[in-house]
């Protein structure tokens, strides 16, 4: 019972250390997806400013 117990804490133990290691990679993702997504945002508004500074231009 007691190596039961033992076996069982130890797995989950693990087992919240992989669901740890799981969501920290998926918050790494999500952030990286999320600089990305801004990086693209940005640059479409400067074209859209570009665009509109030309369409605008005398």
């Amino acid at each position: 019972m007691v190596k039961m117990c033992a076996k069982k804490s130890t797995w989950l133990a693990l087992h919240h250390v992989t669901e740890e290691t799981r969501s920290v990679k998926t918050a790494e993702k999500d952030a990286l997806q999320l600089k990305k997504d801004k990086d693209k945002a940005s640059w479409t508004s400067l074209a859209d400013l570009r665009a509109v500074a030309l369409y605008r231009a005398p």
